[in-house]
Formats: structure tokens, C-alpha cells, sequence
């Protein structure tokens, strides 16, 4: 949610979704999210190879037309360390999370953040 409000402070109009299951995924509710926005952006403390950003990816393939970005765990190794600290690392912190959505979009853009 930080990512989210900082966002908006930027002029970025955002969508937070809580999805919080991977199966069974919510399809209904993604089905409209995605009819309203261009960008979809996953978020997860999970390697995303194989997860809800997988899944995400995988529904949404035969049909939609926007961007999908998913943000989770590198598959390799990752160091021991606080839950902030780690995130920070692979940049699903909320510093993380609004560096890469300003990298990927014009500002005002709308655009659904899903975790």
C-alpha cells in the first residue's frame, strides 16, 4: 500500500487488488481489472517463475492486450536478512515496487497493482 500511495502522490492513478490466493484465482475479478487497465503489475514474496505472477500471466494470455509486469523473488539464491532488508534486495519494498512502475509508465496512466 506505501507503493500505492506514493504513487498517487506522483500523479499515478493506481488500482491495489489483495489477491490472496493463487489457486483458485480469482479469474471473475481479474477478468476486471484487466478490462480497465493497460498495465497489470504483479507483486509477490514468492519466486515469480511458477507463481502468482506465473499464473497471472498464463490467464490473461489468450486475451489481453495491456502490459503485464510481475515483480516477486529472483529463482536463485537469496541471503539471509530481515523481511525489510530482503525485500529492499530484490525491490518489492515500496521504494522498489514505485522505482520500476515510474520506469514502465507515463505519468497518469492507470494501472492495477496486484499482490
Amino acid at each position: 500500500l506505501k507503493a500505492a500511495e506514493g504513487l498517487e502522490k506522483k500523479g499515478i492513478s493506481v488500482t491495489v487488488v489483495n489477491a490472496r490466493f493463487v489457486k483458485p484465482m480469482d479469474e471473475e475479478l481479474l477478468k476486471e481489472v484487466a478490462r480497465s487497465h493497460g498495465l497489470i503489475v504483479t507483486v509477490e514474496e514468492n519466486v515469480v517463475k511458477g507463481g502468482f505472477g506465473s499464473g497471472v500471466n498464463e490467464f490473461l494470455s489468450s486475451w489481453y492486450s495491456g502490459r503485464v509486469v510481475n515483480l516477486g523473488l529472483p529463482d536463485s539464491f537469496i541471503e539471509h536478512g530481515s523481511q525489510e532488508l530482503l525485500r529492499s534486495l530484490v525491490g518489492i519494498d515500496a521504494e522498489g515496487i514505485e522505482k520500476k512502475v515510474e520506469e514502465i509508465i507515463d505519468t497518469g496512466r492507470i494501472i492495477s497493482y496486484i499482490s
